[in-house]
C-alpha cells in the first residue's frame, strides 16, 4: 500500500473498531436486538448520506481535471445505488409505496452530523478532490462490519418483515472500487497532500462516530420537517 492508503485503511479500522466497542446502536446491530424504530432512524439518515455521496461521485471526474488529476480507474457498478437500496428497505418497514416513501424523507431534516458530513464532502470536491477516497475507504469498511450484524437479525427477526429490510446493510456499494480510489490515493505525491488525506479521513471519521452517538440522545433522528 501507499503511505496515503496506509493511513486512510488504518483511519477505517480504527474507527470500526471503535463503533463496535463503544456505539450501542452498532452493538445492538450486532445482537440483532436493535430497536425498530432506531433502524428505521438510521436508514434515513444513511439515505442522507448516500444520495450527497452519489450526487458528488459523479462530480468527481471534473473536479479532478479542474485540480489538474488523473480521474481514477473505476470500475462500474452494476447493482442498485445505496440510496435506492435502503429506499426499498424502507418501503418494506413502513408498507408504503416508494413514492410516499420520498415523501417521508423529505420530511426528515438531516441530523447536525449528515449536515457537516455532507458539508465536508463538498469542500472536498472543491478544494482536495484527490482525497475524496478518504470517506470512501471510511464507508466502505463500516458498510462491510455491518454485513454480519444483517444475518444476525436475520436469525432474531426483531421484527416480522426483517428479511426485506437489510438490503443496504447486506449490499452496500463498494465506492472505492467504483472510483478507482487506489489510483487517486497512488497520485499522493508531497507531505501536504498526505496531510490533507490523513486530515479528511480523521475528520469524516470523526463524524461518522458522532452520527451513531446521535441516536443515544435524539440528535441522530432529526427532525420532521411537518
Amino acid at each position: 500500500m501507499t503511505g496515503a492508503e496506509d493511513a486512510v485503511r488504518g483511519t477505517a479500522l480504527e474507527l470500526v473498531r471503535d463503533l463496535s466497542l463503544e456505539s450501542e446502536v452498532v452493538r445492538s446491530l450486532r445482537q440483532g436486538t436493535i430497536d425498530r424504530g432506531i433502524y428505521e432512524a438510521l436508514l434515513v439518515q444513511l439515505h442522507k448520506i448516500e444520495s450527497a455521496l452519489e450526487s458528488i461521485a459523479s462530480s468527481v471526474p471534473d473536479a479532478l481535471a479542474l485540480a489538474g488529476r488523473a480521474a481514477g480507474d473505476g470500475e462500474r457498478e452494476d447493482h442498485p445505488r445505496g440510496s435506492e437500496l435502503i429506499a426499498a428497505d424502507l418501503e418494506a418497514l413502513w408498507s408504503c409505496p416508494r413514492a410516499q416513501v420520498f415523501v417521508r424523507l423529505d420530511a426528515v431534516e438531516p441530523s447536525p452530523a449528515v449536515v457537516l458530513l455532507v458539508g465536508v464532502f463538498e469542500t472536498i470536491l472543491e478544494r482536495y478532490p484527490w482525497t475524496v477516497v478518504a470517506p470512501m475507504v471510511l464507508l466502505d469498511e463500516v458498510s462491510a462490519a455491518l454485513r454480519d450484524p444483517a444475518r444476525e437479525l436475520h436469525a432474531r427477526r426483531p421484527w416480522p418483515e426483517v428479511e426485506r429490510t437489510t438490503s443496504f446493510l447486506e449490499r452496500a456499494p463498494e465506492r472505492l472500487r467504483s472510483l478507482g480510489g487506489a489510483s487517486l490515493l497512488e497520485q499522493v505525491a508531497t507531505e501536504r497532500e498526505l496531510d490533507a488525506v490523513i486530515m479528511t479521513a480523521r475528520t469524516v471519521a470523526h463524524l461518522i462516530e458522532a452520527l451513531f452517538e446521535g441516536f443515544a440522545h435524539g440528535s441522530g433522528r432529526g427532525v420532521s420537517r411537518a
